[in-house]
């Protein structure tokens, strides 16, 4: 297993950065229950997968009672356990019609029948968390354990370092969302160890540059795309008083506007979304008209209509 050590330039903190005493009223949404401890959502093409860790929401026992389950687009349960014999699944994706998901420290995949067809242990991992699409061919796996954001090649099944957080500083990677086009990849962290909480970062995928958009630390979890462009950030808060944050930038996400020359004059702004207080809100996911959000801690997905 080869891994690549390379260098990236961490930019200014934050051109300015504002936190809005008001909250966002939400369309009242629907309750799905009757989960273990539902840390990922993933909608696919004709199915919704809900990642779970099992009965005890310890997120990193190899105790072999995760699965997960599929629902249809309605959200009743297909089959309760379409994959099981996992640890403490997280993240997934779905690339033609093979589902992969990371667990632990290693990546496994199902065919559609939920048979595994891939189990690849991550030499160093720790605490694999989310899984995004970099190219056709690469996997991103983010790490909380150790910061580490690795490179997953699909042909020749080898792993590379893509990109390496401060963990004192920004915490591990949790949630992650990619914007291929533009070369922009958004990370909501959170702190392995509960210390000093986590940011919400933007990583140039091609310089690997890195933006902080929230300079007040937090333990962040799901990253989602608003209607409008803007970012959702599940926050499992303090004494379990979970949150949805829309995060928006007076100049814009685009790759200029966090890593050009004005990038410091960009201003940040993090509003509540008008929801009940969940206890963990998880690696939530969008779709075009809607948001689904795994409530870790409650064993429901909250869904709601994307803001």
């Amino acid at each position: 297993m080869k891994v690549l050590c390379r260098a990236f330039v961490v930019f200014g903190l934050v051109g300015f950065f504002a936190l809005s005493a008001f909250a966002e009223s939400v369309a009242s949404g629907k309750v799905w229950g009757g989960f273990f401890s539902p840390e990922s959502v993933f909608v696919g093409r004709d199915y919704i997968f809900v990642a779970n860790i099992g009965k005890e929401p310890n997120s990193l026992a190899k105790d072999n009672d995760g699965f997960i389950s599929k629902l249809d687009k309605s959200g009743k349960v297909v089959k309760k356990d379409f994959a099981s014999n996992l640890n403490a699944p997280k993240g997934m994706i779905e690339i033609d019609s093979t589902l992969y998901v990371v667990d632990i420290d290693r990546l496994v995949a199902f065919d559609t029948q939920g048979k595994k067809v891939l189990e690849s242990h991550i030499q160093g991992a720790i605490f694999l968390n989310d899984i995004v699409l970099l190219d056709s061919n690469t996997l991103l796996l983010s790490d909380t354990g150790n910061g580490i954001i690795y490179a997953f090649d699909l042909k020749s099944k080898q792993t590379s370092e893509f990109a390496r957080l401060e963990l004192a500083k920004s915490g591990g990677g949790n949630g992650m969302l990619l914007d291929k086009a533009k070369q922009r990849l958004f990370v909501g962290c959170y702190h392995p160890h509960g210390k000093s909480g986590g940011q919400i970062l933007a990583i140039d995928t091609k310089t690997k540059a890195i933006k902080i958009l929230d300079a007040q630390k937090g333990a962040y979890d799901g990253v989602a795309l608003a209607k409008n462009g803007n970012l959702l950030v599940s926050d499992w808060g303090e004494n379990l008083n979970g949150k949805i944050y829309r995060i928006s930038a007076k100049n814009g996400f685009s790759r200029d506007s966090l890593f050009g020359k004005n990038a410091k004059a960009n201003v940040f702004t993090k509003t509540a979304l008008n929801l009940p207080a969940m206890k963990g809100p998880a690696d939530m996911f969008g779709t075009k008209d809607t948001l689904y959000i795994p409530k870790m801690l409650e064993n429901e997905v909250l869904v709601v209509d994307l803001p």
